[in-house]
Parts: C-alpha cells; sequence; structure tokens
C-alpha cells in the first residue's frame, strides 16, 4: 500500500491556515478569481484527503476487529467440536 506525503498533521495545519485566509480575507483584494479559486481548491483537496484518511482507518479498524472475533469464534468452535 502507498504511503502518504505528507502527515496528517501537516494537512491539518495547513487546512486551519487556508481557510482563515479564505475567512478573513488575508488574501489581496487584487489578486484575481484564479487565486481566490485555487485556494478553495487546496483546501477541497485537503479536506477530500482527510476524509479518505479517516474512512482508510475506520475500514481498517473494522476488519481488524472482525479477524479478532473470526479468531475467537474458531477457538469456541473447536473446544465445542472436542466435547
Amino acid at each position: 500500500m502507498r504511503r502518504p506525503e505528507q502527515p496528517h498533521e501537516l494537512l491539518e495545519q495547513e487546512l486551519r491556515v487556508l481557510e482563515e485566509q479564505c475567512s478573513t480575507g488575508k488574501v489581496d483584494d487584487e489578486a484575481d478569481d484564479g487565486q481566490n479559486g485555487e485556494l478553495k481548491k487546496r483546501v477541497r483537496s485537503i479536506k477530500n484527503c482527510l476524509a479518505a484518511k479517516k474512512s482508510r482507518e475506520q475500514a481498517r479498524s473494522y476488519v481488524q476487529d472482525l479477524e479478532k472475533k473470526m479468531s475467537s469464534l474458531e477457538s469456541q468452535n473447536q473446544d465445542l467440536a472436542r466435547r
């Protein structure tokens, strides 16, 4: 599996900075809409990346729980088969 290039914390930090810039209007008034559009696109990209990471972590956790349950049930099944 491919590892992400940026750690989770760096993406969250960049997202906070970009959202602050967008909301407080720190972007120059003379800046064209293209630059503001690029900021919004980057914010959307970061949010998507973070959501994907969260989804993968949840799926990984779910699979691990299923594997634990399966192991427990297999041992229980073996115990019952011995009786």
